[in-house]
């Protein structure tokens, strides 16, 4: 399966529980991690995804410099960007979390 698709599914699935807005940040913060696999030469399928990855992942993000100012970004920005791709522990990994709020509403269980 693609990391497209997944993404995309995983879009539909929560459109109950969060805004347009949401949808929106979302989809930017998804848009760094296909970019960097590109870069990094690695097939954007689940297939590929391997915990030694997404740590490499987060280790490019924790480089990466600030589009304003100097510096790299803070740890704060650094998990707004990888939050779509880290799975909680215990969920297979390529398997985003469900949105803040799905918990309550028995989403993702």
């Amino acid at each position: 399966m693609s990391l497209a698709e997944l993404f995309e599914d995983f879009i539909v699935d929560s459109a109950s529980i969060i805004t347009e807005a949401t949808e929106k940040t979302y989809r930017y913060d998804w848009s760094c991690f296909p970019a960097w696999l590109c870069e990094a030469d690695v097939a954007p399928v689940l297939g590929s995804l391997s915990r030694q990855l997404l740590v490499a992942h987060i280790a490019a993000q924790r480089r990466r410099t600030k589009k304003k100012g100097a510096g790299t970004l803070s740890s704060h920005s650094v998990h707004k960007y990888t939050r779509v791709i880290r799975p909680e522990p215990g969920r297979p990994l390529g398997l985003p979390s469900p949105p803040l709020g799905a918990r309550h509403a028995g989403i993702g269980d």
